[in-house]
């Protein structure tokens, strides 16, 4: 009864899972006039995102706008986890130059493969191409600084297609060659039209090894994945008869797909095929943390995948199959309708869940969930589990032709898509439309989740308030600029005895998506001069769940109201002056005035210059013998205050005869 009872507590849970709603979280694009295309994506630990593709002309990625230098030029890009452009780099020549693949290390560091015609320049380091068009392998550290550039190739067409790293650093490139083709001191000439390559590169971009595969006909690798002892695994598609190491393997239709294994010393472990006598093609492939591989690609017709048998409804359909580490098939999965669908990128997380994307046109089915596209063909992501369940599917595009060529998973477990979108693509409620013709896009999807902004950034400022008095409130807005809600769980100040508080509030406050909360801040300074301080919100955002703001204001001290009542009277020829004593400061505050200062003005404009006189313990002074020859006289009053001015200093700078705004500046700067 016990076990009944957590097997159906476990499959309400994962129905619960899987009910949950999977969104677009963000979309970026970058294009002009011309066809730019997102070819590869990859991911780093933090979830920045680096991206490679071709672009023509001028294109804008955020407020960078990179030229190309002749026709196709290959742009790589890093973008933060919530979509913001980082920095972006350009590389090429006169010539048509692509970059087809890219992989990211623990550090950051990029690994970018294509091809180049001609010459080419990656940074400062130019390549010159053997022939029709030569493979290249560059890195650049997380600055997007160029560290190396190499090649590969020879007089044919050569195309690196895909790349991979292992923990070390190196790098491992996959893809075709036509002829002989040279890497580093390895030559290797095709059998056929062409053959496939791999290659191995150092951590400084020196060639360690290289292996070629094939037959008499067309060969090619499109996806390279390494696993954590340094394997490879390589997808793509053969004809014929296709030798890789001692294994010899023969399609049965116009092409079948190819998987192969090789070890950290470039050996050949296994290599099994699947299909049917359609057209079959292995687009990508990625590795778990257990050495299961993941393949993604086409098949049309009826394939075989070892012992599973799948028919496509249509024309192509989308396969996604899995491996264990000694090439024995796990389960093998379709997608599709009767339109045209295919899978052009995989990747995998932590958890041995699958991600997958590419393009389908009409109505495909992914297991369950059933995507209907508004155009040629829509961009699809999709996640399956380790055992093959397929978890969600969503779409994205428009009324034109979209594709989705690569997707990579963050440690998070959110999936980053890019490839190319024609006009205004919708991904959710997010529309973009970059540019003319065929843009790039990158978007990303997962579970929602909330994003904390404030509409002050880094510091709030109270400015001057008079000691020992209490600001008017200072409102900050909290927004929450993501899709689920935010929690704001505590308010805190990093002081104990602050001089700042918060007026109070309920906690926790729930602000929905893309809403607002007020939170209202006090300064009340007991202390002269500048005070800092730090206030923290603690929240469940994805991006600052320890929100923090520095509070900053300046106690000044509040002078005594000017005395009210001034008047003179002549006694003899002496000037009696008397005014009302003075109990409030400027702020409304009690004081009691130290003594008070006497100023007068013999000419006969009242706002003209006022002269020191001298100063008075109480509210009457004398202007002796005044009446000998002044025939104007004006008198002005002004209660002084001490606080932490120093007397015997104020005594020897404050002199009679001295003007008011000099004494003014003098009591300033002994604040």
């Amino acid at each position: 009864m016990k076990r009944q009872i957590l097997i159906s507590f476990f499959m309400l849970f994962c129905v619960m899972l899987s009910a949950q709603s999977v969104n677009w979280l963000w979309a970026n694009g970058a294009g002009g006039s011309s066809s730019d295309r997102g070819r590869a994506i990859a991911t780093d630990t933090a979830g920045n995102c680096y991206v490679t593709g071709t672009f023509i002309g001028t294109v804008n990625f955020g407020t960078t706008s990179l030229t190309s230098s002749g026709s196709d030029d290959i742009f790589i890009a890093k973008l933060d986890t919530f979509g913001n452009w980082i920095w972006v780099k350009r590389a090429g020549g006169a010539d048509v130059d692509a970059g087809y693949g890219i992989a990211a290390d623990a550090a950051g560091n990029c690994y970018i493969t294509g091809y180049f015609q001609g010459t080419a320049a990656f940074g400062g380091n130019s390549l010159v191409s053997s022939g029709a068009s030569d493979i290249f392998i560059a890195k650049l550290d997380t600055n997007g600084n160029w560290l190396w550039a190499n090649k590969a190739g020879g007089t044919g067409t050569d195309i690196g297609n895909a790349i991979s790293t292992d923990a070390d650093g190196n790098c491992f490139a996959a893809g075709y060659y036509q002829g002989t083709a040279t890497f580093g001191d390895s030559s290797h000439t095709s059998n056929g039209s062409y053959d496939v390559f791999i290659a191995g590169v150092d951590t400084n971009g020196n060639w360690l090894w290289a292996k070629s595969a094939g037959g008499s006909s067309t060969d090619a690798a499109y996806g390279i994945s390494s696993d954590a002892d340094g394997n490879c695994y390589v997808t793509g598609s053969f004809m014929g008869t296709a030798a890789f190491g001692v294994n010899n393997l023969s399609s049965i239709g116009s092409s079948d797909i190819f998987i192969a294994k090789l070890d950290a010393d470039s050996d050949w472990q296994w290599t099994i095929r699947a299909g049917g006598t359609g057209s079959d093609t292995g687009n990508g492939i990625a590795t778990d943390i257990s050495g299961d591989c993941y393949v993604i690609g086409s098949f049309s017709a009826t394939a075989d995948f070892g012992s599973t048998s799948l028919t496509s409804a249509g024309g192509a359909e989308i396969i996604i199959t899995k491996l264990d580490p000694n090439g024995n098939w796990l389960w093998a999965k379709k997608a599709g309708g009767t339109g045209a669908d295919t899978g052009y990128g995989v990747a995998t997380d932590a958890s041995g869940n699958c991600y997958i994307t590419g393009f389908f046109s009409g109505t495909a089915a992914f297991g369950e969930t059933n995507l209907t596209s508004s155009g040629a063909n829509e961009i699809f992501s999709s996640k399956l589990d380790t055992e093959g369940n397929w978890l969600w599917a969503n779409r994205a595009g428009g009324s034109s032709l979209d594709i989705g060529y690569a997707i990579a998973s963050d440690p998070s477990g959110y999936c980053y898509v890019t490839g190319t979108i024609l006009g205004t693509a919708a991904f959710g409620s997010i529309s973009i439309n970059p540019g003319l013709v065929n843009d790039i896009f990158i978007a990303k999807s997962g579970l929602p989740y909330p994003l904390i902004t404030t509409d002050i950034q880094g510091v709030v400022d109270f400015a001057n308030v008079y000691l020992e008095t209490t600001s008017l409130p200072f409102p900050v807005w909290i927004k929450n600029s993501g899709m689920a809600d935010l929690v704001i769980d505590a308010l805190s100040l990093q002081q104990a005895n602050s001089a700042f508080s918060i007026q109070e509030i309920t906690l926790p406050a729930t602000i929905a998506s893309m809403d607002s909360l007020s939170i209202n801040l006090l300064f009340t300074p007991q202390v002269p001069g500048q005070v800092i301080d730090s206030l923290f919100i603690a929240n469940n955002s994805q991006n600052l769940p320890l929100y923090a703001l520095q509070l900053r204001g300046t106690a000044v001290f509040a002078e005594p109201m000017a005395p009210a009542n001034v008047n003179s009277v002549m006694n003899g020829f002496d000037a009696i002056i008397t005014w009302d004593e003075v109990t409030q400061s400027v702020a409304n505050t009690p004081i009691v005035p130290d003594f008070y200062f006497i100023y007068f003005n013999g000419s006969p404009d009242p706002q003209g210059v006022y002269y020191f006189l001298g100063r008075s313990l109480g509210t009457q002074f004398t202007h002796y013998d005044v009446g000998w020859g002044a025939e104007h006289m004006f008198y002005r009053v002004k209660a002084i205050k001490l606080v932490s001015r120093n007397q015997a200093l104020l005594d020897r700078l404050i002199i009679p005869g001295m003007t008011e705004d000099e004494i003014t500046a003098i009591l300033k700067s002994l604040e």
